[in-house]
């Protein structure tokens, strides 16, 4: 598994950039189109729920990385670093 969660990590981090700097950094074009909105306030619940979860999983190190990986990527690349992280930590111990 953590050879998947690492795999998925890959594209996760490359696609969200990619759409970034295709955008012109224009972080708040997703708010304007109803549809697209409705996507992006699901994904911000999202991470929040991700961040909670995150917040209360011990077994993993550094926790605020996945946080700040989500800020600055998203949850396609925060989300499966963390379970990769995840994964190594129970198989360690």
């Amino acid at each position: 598994m953590k050879t998947i969660y690492a795999a998925l990590a890959v594209p996760g981090f490359l696609l969200p950039l990619s759409q970034l700097f295709r955008s012109g950094f224009d972080l708040f074009a997703p708010l304007r189109d109803p549809a697209s909105s409705m996507f992006a306030f699901d994904l911000i619940i999202s991470c929040v729920v991700f961040w909670t979860f995150v917040a209360f999983e011990k077994s993993v190190r550094h926790r605020w990385l996945y946080v700040l990986a989500t800020l600055l990527v998203g949850l396609s690349f925060a989300l499966p670093l963390f379970l990769f992280a995840r994964e190594r930590a129970r198989v360690a111990s």
